[in-house]
């Protein structure tokens, strides 16, 4: 939730299945506890709101909901435990029907905002036009493998991606063909690289691919089969097209996301400067 503290909401996205169902139930048993014991009726049901909802949010919205009907239950115990000779059953069950209400409105409220949150987020990280990482989330993606390398030893491979003479589609095509190709493109590294893979569109007709615990001649396999159906792809264009590759298979971690990313668009430049609509490979040790 945008309104707790980043550090609090961190620690409880964090927490296992079993620690939010025990603890919160914890603090739903205090709080009957305190309710059944002291006899008054001091209105301490909105007090179970904060485990419901901690529950909703940062667990389950199905948890949520039983949450809800365990609150219900307990207020409902502690109520009748305290009841006058004058209360009626049915007095009980309406103001217990009234609360199971509200919670379960609550969590309703909380699934709609959740779900709102995760598009909001999804859409922040994600390029408009062809559903590929944007470029932010492709280089905080790239910075926390890089940690993971430097920390395991393990090898991966960046790619970088410039299409050929797309500029001419454009112009001779109109911008709405131009669009179509990017997606084109999208779809076939999304159907090519392998699902723990993940692709980019950086702009324009730059892209990035990423190939984690990749060495050269993991990649070299991988990469061929891209070159191949992206070669397919220029074949069905009215504008002659290409792609200029560039891939490099770190063996030990960068300095950062973005040195990384230079030596993959500097090693693409070298191969549109030697004619273009070509794969090269290197090596960065």
């Amino acid at each position: 939730m945008k309104f707790v503290q980043p550090q609090i909401s961190q620690w409880l996205y964090q927490r296992a299945a079993w620690q939010h169902v025990v603890g919160n139930a914890l603090v739903m048993f205090t709080i009957w506890l305190v309710d059944y014991t002291i006899r008054i009726n001091l209105g301490l049901s909105i007090f179970y709101t904060l485990p419901i909802v901690i529950l909703a949010w940062y667990f389950n919205i199905k948890a949520g909901y039983w949450a809800g009907g365990v609150a219900a239950s307990l207020w409902a115990i502690a109520e009748a435990s305290r009841a006058t000779p004058d209360t009626t059953l049915l007095f009980l069950i309406w103001n217990t029907g009234v609360r199971l209400a509200f919670w379960w409105l609550v969590v309703f409220l909380l699934a709609a905002l959740k779900a709102s949150y995760r598009q909001e987020q999804q859409l922040a990280r994600t390029d408009f036009l062809t559903g590929l990482l944007n470029r932010r989330a492709f280089t905080e993606g790239l910075t926390q493998e890089i940690v993971r390398s430097g920390r395991y030893g393990l090898p991966f491979t960046l790619v970088y991606l410039d299409v050929d003479n797309f500029k001419a589609v454009n112009d001779r095509c109109g911008h709405a063909a131009g669009d179509e190709l990017l997606q084109a493109i999208a779809t076939v590294l999304a159907q090519t690289l392998r699902s723990s893979d993940y692709a980019s569109r950086l702009g324009g007709d730059e892209f990035a691919c990423f190939l984690p615990q990749t060495n050269q001649a993991q990649a070299s396999h991988l990469l061929s089969r891209l070159f191949a159906a992206l070669t397919n792809l220029a074949h069905t264009q009215t504008v002659s097209i290409g792609f200029s590759i560039g891939a490099i298979t770190f063996l030990q971690a960068p300095e950062s996301a973005d040195a990384a990313l230079a030596a993959a668009d500097k090693l693409m430049y070298d191969v549109k400067s030697h004619g273009k609509n070509q794969l090269v490979q290197s090596v960065y040790l």
